[in-house]
């Protein structure tokens, strides 16, 4: 040390600057600090010194026999039971280590996009299911939501202390993270559904985790005053040990604490009993009033023939809380049904809550009169009736082996098939529309729509001249037609046995959608559109739509998808003329797409009432349809219970 001190000493005589002393005397000061450092200090130790009992033990340590090293410990007893195998991976053991002591420091941690990806295959599962503990006992909202929307993690798996996240997050009376975890579908412990045998396994782990913490203490205190052989590295695993065990101590103490301040929960509110059909009823109802103290975690529905309760005829636990209904199905019909309704929390179920009306008749509006539906039994008349047609006929007939045989075909003479396709000649697509019929497919695939090579719509001409007085008697057999794509070929050749007026117009109708169907390399052509277009040549134009999923099932080679915007801008640059069939084609696929979106889809569930307006002409009759539902008439929806019972029927009101 004087020899460094002279050695600055020379430089400082060599310098003339004030600066340079300045800044000497503030080194010297600094290295007269650091020297002055002693190498070991004591190390200080967070205790719960409410804990009488701790406080005790603690002073006790301090003898002449020295205290041995705590061996063995549980490295983490809210992790499932696998965590504690002492064959565990010490690496996965340190980053769950630090992984906890990180999520302690900051509660909104910023985890990057892909994170849970990378982590291996193996790992993956353990991590997750050991973080979702820790977030849920750290009380960290954003975390637990992350882990379980991210991830597989069973939700409902099991610590080695018997508890589900669940548990934890009702006893600690954290309702965010508790409501979160019912919606994902979690559920308590089954081992402590008994009020008993929860508050004596709380106990128990409150008393295991206070000796715990006792006999880390007193490990830690003998190895930091040097009374005892422990190397720096098990000093401070057990130093480790000792604030989990104390973070463990606290938070079982709170359980407990959360536990015996609840009380059961008040009845749910807003029972109401409605008949859902002659042989059911349905219940829903709101959350209680107040939880007094713990989250509601499932509810009781009991129903019974008498208003006292004395004897129940059925019950029924609801556990997924989205939805608080249930319906009661397998009644008998004409029987009264009293209903009531108990909320569930860890103090077991509370009073119960008599549903309004307090009884209903499962029953329906029709058994008034005694008329069935009108759809009852129909769809199996004509099941029945086309399997009547089809034994009608002879099994040696070319459509019914093709029917017959459709799948059965084996590799060698689906090859022969194709290659004898190579050499027939399939239709050319129209590229200039004259005076006629035509039929043209509008297949599209999220924006993108299929065009051939010269990019129009695939288009397959009908006839070159239609005489008949009108084409919607045509146009309304169409779509008859399309609900039966497969058997075209079949239909085609019963009507060539035919000799009726409209019977070869109809034949060129089901040749051109078998000719589509040969060049698409596609069955279901998808759906008609309502009315057929003409152009200033009195074309008439039939369009099929097709939404289709996959684009590969398209096997027409000279095709290509292209979005619909790009093909109206080049239409637009190569026709002039606006009154051109294939410009009021293009204009009109915007409408087509939409009718086929929305005519497909079906109404919600629940009772309607609709309105009927008709237009008549001499051959067509027309409805009037909302724009968004083209599929039915204009409605208002009354409720979500379709069913309209007996005594609804009776009494004319509608509730």
């Amino acid at each position: 040390m004087v020899r460094t001190n002279s050695c600055h000493e020379r430089r400082l005589e060599n310098s003339s600057s004030s600066g340079n002393l300045h800044k000497f005397s503030k080194f010297l000061a600094q290295k007269d600090k650091k020297d002055s450092v002693s190498p070991t200090r004591n190390r200080s130790l967070s205790l719960d010194w409410g804990d009488a009992r701790s406080v005790k033990a603690i002073k006790s340590c301090f003898g002449d026999s020295p205290m041995d090293v705590l061996t063995g410990l549980s490295a983490s007893p809210s992790a499932p039971d696998y965590l504690n195998n002492k064959t565990f991976d010490q690496r996965i053991m340190k980053d769950l280590r630090e992984s906890n002591s990180h999520k302690k420091k900051s509660l909104s941690l910023d985890i990057p996009e892909g994170q849970a990806s990378k982590r291996k295959s193996d790992k993956r599962g353990l991590l997750d299911t050991f973080g979702l503990f820790d977030a849920v006992e750290q009380q960290d909202l954003d975390l637990v939501k992350f882990i379980v929307d991210s991830s597989t993690v069973d939700i409902n798996s099991l610590n080695s202390e018997n508890l589900s996240v669940l548990d934890i997050a009702v006893m600690t009376n954290n309702i965010p993270i508790a409501k979160l975890l019912l919606s994902k579908g979690a559920k308590e412990s089954p081992i402590f559904q008994r009020q008993d045998c929860r508050i004596q396994k709380l106990e128990a782990l409150v008393t295991e985790a206070e000796k715990k913490v006792v006999d880390l203490t007193a490990t830690v205190l003998n190895g930091t005053s040097g009374n005892a052989n422990i190397s720096p590295g098990q000093l401070k695993e057990n130093e480790k040990l000792l604030s989990h065990w104390e973070f463990r101590h606290r938070l079982l103490k709170r359980m407990k604490a959360g536990y015996d301040h609840a009380k059961p929960p008040e009845p749910p509110t807003n029972v109401r009993l409605q008949v859902s059909s002659s042989s059911s009823l349905l219940v829903t109802f709101d959350e209680p009033q107040s939880h007094n103290g713990a989250v509601v975690t499932k509810y009781k529905v009991e129903w019974s023939l008498s208003s006292s309760f004395v004897t129940t005829s059925g019950e029924a636990f609801i556990e997924h809380l989205l939805h608080l209904k249930y319906e009661i199905k397998n009644l008998v019909k004409g029987c009264h049904y009293f209903v009531r309704v108990f909320a569930w929390n860890v103090k077991g179920f509370g009073l119960s809550s008599i549903s309004d009306p307090p009884s209903a008749t499962p029953s329906n509006w029709r058994e008034v009169d005694g008329i069935p539906s009108r759809l009852e039994g129909k769809l199996a008349s004509l099941y029945t009736l086309y399997q009547q047609m089809k034994r009608l006929r002879s099994r040696d007939s070319s459509e019914m082996k093709e029917l017959l045989n459709k799948g059965t075909e084996s590799p060698r003479q689906k090859k022969r098939i194709s290659i004898k396709n190579l050499f027939i000649s399939t239709p050319k697509f129209q590229k200039a529309i004259k005076r006629g019929v035509y039929l043209v497919c509008l297949f599209y695939n999220e924006d993108k729509i299929l065009v051939t090579s010269e990019e129009q719509l695939p288009m397959i001409e009908v006839d070159e001249s239609f005489s008949a007085p009108s084409i919607n008697n045509d146009l309304y057999w169409l779509l008859k037609i399309s609900c039966i794509w497969e058997e075209v070929k079949v239909l085609k050749q019963d009507m060539e046995r035919t000799s009726s007026a409209g019977s070869t117009f109809r034949c060129k109708l089901l040749q051109a959608i078998i000719s589509l169907q040969n060049c698409l390399g596609i069955t279901d052509l998808g759906q008609i559109f309502h009315r057929p277009l003409r152009d200033q040549n009195n074309s008439i134009i039939f369009t099929v739509i097709n939404n289709v999923r996959d684009p590969k099932l398209i096997t027409f080679s000279s095709s290509k998808w292209v979005t619909f915007g790009k093909l109206a801008r080049r239409q637009s640059l190569s026709s002039a003329d606006s009154t051109d069939a294939h410009t009021l084609l293009l204009s009109c696929v915007p409408e087509m797409i939409l009718y086929n979106q929305v005519s497909l889809e079906p109404l919600p569930r629940g009772l309607y009432l609709g309105y009927v307006k008709l237009q008549a002409s001499v051959d067509v009759l027309k409805v009037m349809v909302p724009n968004k539902s083209p599929n039915c008439v204009p409605h208002i929806k009354i409720r979500d219970l379709p069913n309209v019972s007996r005594l609804v029927k009776t009494e004319g009101t509608v509730k």
